[in-house]
């Protein structure tokens, strides 16, 4: 563009037609903005979107893991409070074994005292072996016996239904029963006393002199009279067979308790 003088003084414009009009200069804002929509690609824009996400993702893990936290303080709480009770649980049983194996109380009495349901006790078996001892409690190592003894127990008389006790014996090591009694002098199954709800089998052999020191477990088992049958059949014919034990309680018949012993002299 440029400024001519006519003749005459008149001031003009005169546009050059090959000169184009300016166009008009950016701001620094305008700048700013054009340099930030030229560095964020869609990518960067994803990436950050990602970055989030996993701050978040963060953030939710560090509150469930606080929660986890206050669940195992309150779990750990609830194990010492059961472990003390099974403590006490423990001190009962004895408590309750101890009594009857002296004969201070039955286990019908028993079960009056602290107040079982139904009349029936789960702290003391229905059937059970008083005598011998059951291992110390506070070793676990079993009483040494002699290679014959007699065993002892109580009773809930209302299970047997006329049914038998019989006692068996097992080897340490050994998978096998060994059902105790004498068929030559008829006897086999426990002696009853029913109005003091005992029992007793008064010649447990436990193996031979060459089992001295070896494990014994004495067991109590519930027979019907097909099981009975099976037991008096192996005791007719063990002076010939030797009484090499049973693989397997015979059905009808049901193992209620057991106690281990060593065989002593």
């Amino acid at each position: 563009m440029k400024q001519t003088t006519p003749p005459g003084g008149d001031v003009s414009l005169h546009v050059d037609p090959a000169t184009p009009p300016c166009a008009p200069e950016n701001t620094p804002e305008d700048s700013r903005k054009l340099n930030w929509r030229q560095r964020w690609t869609p990518r960067d824009l994803a990436t950050l979107a990602a970055i989030a996400g996993a701050i978040c993702a963060l953030y939710t893990m560090g509150a469930d893991w606080a929660a986890v936290k206050a669940d195992n303080r309150a779990l750990s709480t609830e194990v010492t409070r059961l472990e003390a009770e099974l403590k006490d649980h423990d001190r009962l049983v004895d408590f309750a074994y101890a009594e009857v194996q002296q004969g201070h109380v039955n286990a019908t009495s028993l079960c009056v005292i602290i107040h079982c349901p139904e009349g029936k006790s789960n702290l003391f078996p229905s059937i059970a072996i008083s005598s011998p001892r059951r291992p110390d409690a506070s070793t676990g190592n079993p009483i040494t016996v002699g290679p014959v003894i007699t065993v002892r127990g109580t009773v809930d008389a209302d299970v047997l239904k006329g049914r038998k006790l019989w006692i068996v014996t097992q080897v340490s090591g050994v998978s096998k029963f060994y059902p105790q009694g004498n068929a030559g002098a008829h006897w086999g199954p426990a002696m009853m006393d029913a109005a003091k709800q005992r029992w007793t089998s008064p010649a447990v052999f436990l193996g031979q002199a060459s089992d001295l020191g070896r494990h014994f477990d004495v067991v109590v088992v519930l027979a019907d009279d097909a099981a009975c049958q099976v037991f008096w059949k192996y005791l007719a014919d063990g002076p010939k067979s030797g009484f090499p034990g049973i693989s397997e309680l015979p059905a009808g018949a049901q193992e209620y308790d057991r106690v281990e012993v060593v065989r002593g002299q």
